[in-house]
């Protein structure tokens, strides 16, 4: 469209006008009409499961996985016997569309395609290179018909340049998560080299990439070049075996043959598995090097999975998050605050009343279906252990209250909220239900975190309220076991001696201890993190305009929102504690990558400890992007939390001057589940609108905070709320001031370029607040 205006090439400086392009009002017709085109493609779209393969589709994997063995199967230079056909790019995405149907048996598939407008502006600095679903459907049914569904597909992405892979994510996630998820399971590239070098060697360097940080289950590159068509299967092979590659490479094969109307070429030749050693284990230490260059950190891979069985009582190690709460929980000096802290609850209210038995049923199904809420812990010769109990009869308790109104509802749930069960005693989880006298039913549901992280609890409520109206529900994939020998791997010495061995470095010749004390009597750094304050809350809500600079931000510096927040955290401490070195702080992670884990009700969530390198970068963007590559890293060493916060580990960089418990700060997933949109609201933060459900009306209450405690000196997120995109600093009243946190509040939010007229918004524990300084 740029060119078409101009007379002129597109040059080095034609890559604002591709960004204007690429970017959409909020709420205006371009807006309206992208999500309303992607909506109803995405509608119909089925997983395509491989029939030898374990392929799980997934919304991201970490960057760097040292386990991935990458199989590569091409189709020889020599071979290539395919001429050049009109619109190829369309014939050979059919085709892919055609073979991935005709192996797995699914009618309407989506993959991910790349694309490259380096041919109309060869000159330009920019990320020009964009990725777009291709949804084509009915392909058994009409396999010509889908080279114009390929077409048709293409042309509408043209249309619609402001909706890549990422801002239909952005856009329909919330709405469509499973739909999302399937976008990143197959990819495709395309490139003619004959009239597009440029383009070319970008696809090479992408192929490349592809092989180091296999980023799908399967991907097809294609290129023609010297008049001939190269093609290349890449695959994951802990996701695909080698004999549905070849089935998907032969198939492919036969639809070109079909589609293209030629002879079929020779066979596909096996190029073998090539696998993650060598010159990929060196650029992998030449990204870790580049986070900071006075600390070589090992990369040397993991070791595979080597698995676990259920011990002679049926019982199961403790996960590594596990491990280190139960651990804490009975430290000496462990506070009632703290134990507290680890009980997470939601309160709704339903219009009429709910039948009881029916919810116990609701309930005891969920459970049946989940490992997790079936836990409890024993203590063995071996040390505190998992059973998980056959027959699980959930704790569901009815208290009738009469007529009460809201403020005395409020203050029935804080009352709630003060009791701390006992997790090796106690239900781990129960709800209680309280009647009031012809206005409904108050469900409180409460879980130790043991056992539920925010995504799980809200993944529990969604299905027990789907249970208990009778909707079918997703089956799960994944059990404890499962967990444990996939992801979790703390029982083996070998990952572990590995995970530790790369916070080592990362955090050795600690920086200096950030003071933000301004005064407040308790002075305590909780390096033992046993320790927890009342907590006080700021939150700020975003005008659309507004979220849409900061994510526009983030992708011109290569980073992401999250990295920006935890970048101009690090420089407001450092600013605010005059420390001018390195800042540490956590990140917390939600570790749902794959689907299998979308639909797991357990901890997963974990932390990643991140060493913010202040002083090299001075900038926020080139700061957010060294954030961004070193937890990106990180999450091929994660969980580590016992290591990190109460092993030997913790306590080797505790003596050393290191903190790990101060400072907090990310993306908030509290309000995350596998569910459809209108469920979700349910468990927003900040929502108060109702939801109807099989002749119910079903609304949150309580006060409209997130913890009564907080564990850290300062925590400071970004989630998307029910009012829309929001930043919230929590933050332990019994060490910081009101003063120091509405300060280093309103200086993250300022470096993150929100405008001071937003800033006198800013809400404090549910009100709008008044700066203390202003006062």
């Amino acid at each position: 469209r740029l060119a078409a205006d101009s007379a002129a090439p597109l040059g080095a400086d034609a890559w604002p006008g591709i960004a204007r392009l690429r970017s959409v009002e909020i709420g205006s017709a371009e807006d309206m009409a992208g999500r309303g085109l992607w909506r109803e493609m995405l509608s119909r779209v089925e997983r395509a499961q491989l029939p030898h393969s374990s392929t799980l589709a997934h919304v991201r994997r970490p960057l760097s996985d040292a386990n991935r063995q990458v199989g590569i199967i091409s189709l020889g230079q020599e071979g290539a016997a395919f001429a050049a056909v009109e619109n190829e790019e369309a014939v050979v995405a059919a085709s892919f569309a055609t073979a991935l149907s005709e192996v797995s048996g699914c009618q309407d598939l989506v993959f991910e395609r790349w694309t490259s407008a380096r041919k109309d502006a060869p000159l330009a600095v920019g990320p020009l290179d964009r990725k777009m679903p291709m949804a084509i459907d009915s392909i058994r049914t009409s396999r010509v018909g889908a080279v114009e569904a390929a077409a048709q597909m293409m042309r509408q992405g043209s249309a619609h340049p402001a909706f890549d892979t990422d801002a239909i994510a952005e856009a329909l996630g919330e709405e469509m998560p499973d739909a999302m998820a399937l976008l990143h399971q197959y990819g495709m590239a395309y490139i003619d080299a004959d009239g597009d070098a440029l383009s070319a060697g970008l696809l090479g360097d992408l192929v490349g990439q592809q092989r180091l940080d296999m980023p799908y289950d399967l991907c097809l590159h294609a290129v023609r070049q010297a008049g001939k068509l190269k093609l290349e299967l890449a695959f994951d092979c802990s996701r695909v075996t080698r004999a549905d590659a070849r089935a998907v490479g032969d198939a492919l094969i036969g639809a070109l043959k079909t589609l293209s109307g030629q002879p079929r070429s020779k066979a596909f030749a096996d190029a073998g598995a090539w696998r993650r050693s060598g010159a990929a284990e060196n650029t992998r230490a030449r990204q870790i090097e580049n986070l900071a260059e006075r600390r070589k950190i090992s990369a040397k891979p993991l070791a595979a999975p080597a698995g676990i069985v259920a011990a002679a009582d049926g019982s199961l190690p403790l996960t590594m998050q596990q491990n280190f709460l139960l651990d804490a929980w009975r430290h000496p000096d462990v506070t009632e605050d703290f134990k507290k802290f680890w009980w997470v609850s939601r309160t709704f209210k339903v219009r009429p009343s709910i039948d009881l038995n029916r919810l116990k049923a609701a309930a005891a199904l969920v459970a049946r279906r989940h490992d997790s809420a079936r836990t409890r812990f024993i203590d063995s010769d071996a040390g505190t252990r998992v059973l998980i109990e056959q027959t699980y009869e959930p704790h569901v308790e009815m208290r009738d209250f009469g007529r009460v109104d809201e403020a005395e509802i409020v203050r029935m749930i804080e009352e709630l909220d003060q009791q701390v069960p006992d997790p090796f005693n106690d239900p781990l989880w129960s709800i209680t239900v309280m009647r009031c006298d012809g206005d409904g039913d108050v469900i409180y549901v409460r879980a130790h975190h043991s056992v539920f992280d925010g995504w799980s609890t809200a993944l529990f409520i969604e299905e027990m309220l789907r249970a208990y109206i009778g909707q079918d529900l997703p089956q799960p994939e994944l059990g404890l076991l499962g967990y444990l020998n996939r992801y979790d791997r703390s029982h083996e010495p070998e990952v572990m001696a590995e995970r530790e061995a790369y916070f080592r470095e990362l955090l050795r010749d600690p920086p200096a201890l950030p003071n933000l004390n301004d005064g407040v009597a308790d002075t305590r750094p909780n390096l033992e993190f046993v320790h927890a304050g009342l907590a006080q809350e700021l939150v700020v809500t975003l005008a659309d305009s507004q979220k849409l600079e900061i994510v526009e931000r983030a992708r011109m510096s290569g980073a992401s929102p999250s990295a920006l927040l935890i970048g101009a955290m690090a420089q407001s401490i450092d600013a605010l504690a005059g420390t001018k070195d390195d800042v540490l702080i956590c990140v917390p992670m939600a570790m749902r990558q794959d689907l299998a884990l979308r639909h797991y009700l357990g901890w997963v969530a974990t932390i990643a400890p991140v060493r913010c390198e202040v002083s090299r970068h001075r900038s926020l963007d080139t700061l957010a992007k060294q954030i961004y590559d070193q937890y990106q890293t990180s999450m091929a060493y994660l969980p580590a939390d016992f290591a990190l916060r109460r092993g030997e580990l913790h306590r080797e960089l505790g003596s050393e001057g290191s903190y790990l418990t101060l400072f907090e700060a990310g993306m908030l997933t509290a309000d995350a589940s596998g569910g459809k949109s209108s469920m979700r609201d349910l468990t927003r933060l900040g929502a108060d609108s109702s939801v109807s459900l099989a002749g119910h009306e079903i609304q949150p209450v309580g006060n409209g905070r997130v913890r009564a405690g907080c564990a850290y000196h300062v925590d400071i997120r970004s989630f998307e709320g029910a009012a829309g995109h929001s930043y919230r600093c929590c933050y332990d009243s019994d060490v910081v001031s009101p003063d120091t946190a509405h300060h280093l509040f309103r200086e993250v939010l300022g470096r993150l370029g929100v405008p001071d007229s937003s800033l006198g918004t800013i809400r404090e524990n549910g009100t709008l607040a008044m700066d203390p300084a202003a006062e």
